[in-house]
């Protein structure tokens, strides 16, 4: 599935939904054929679209997500903190996506580089209802 620039020999994606809790968890394990000392580790980008306005948390390692009308805090994003995070807001043209999703869109790109010798990495997120 994906091509040998990846570097990937396994990837595997979990995603529960704590019903009880109000909260989704999603964990990205990965395991690469090398190092990549050359590049300096393996890059790994995750990238989570919402029409949601993120902001950064109140903890490090959290994004508030705000209705984007009314501006209340209605869920959180908790990643790993030492990951980067870019924020990139996208105006929609497409009168389908549009009827669905608004003007815009948001797209979070939460990315880190492993160590060299790190040939595997585990990954978690959760998405929980904001307090």
């Amino acid at each position: 599935a994906y091509p040998p620039a990846a570097n990937l020999t396994d990837y595997q994606r979990t995603i529960d939904f704590e019903r009880t809790e109000e909260s989704i968890v999603i964990q990205e394990a990965m395991t690469f054929r090398d190092g990549r000392e050359w590049a300096g580790g393996n890059q790994v980008d995750f990238h989570f679209m919402t029409q949601h306005v993120p902001a950064p948390g109140m903890e490090p390692g959290t994004i508030t997500l705000a209705h984007p009308a009314t501006g209340t805090a209605r869920a959180v994003l908790e990643y790993p903190a030492a990951m980067d995070v870019l924020v990139t807001k996208i105006e929609l043209e497409d009168p389908r996506f549009m009827a669905s999703w608004g003007e815009t869109i948001h797209r979070i790109t939460i990315s880190t580089a492993l160590e060299t010798d790190e040939p595997s990495a585990d990954i978690p997120f959760m998405v929980r209802r904001s307090e």
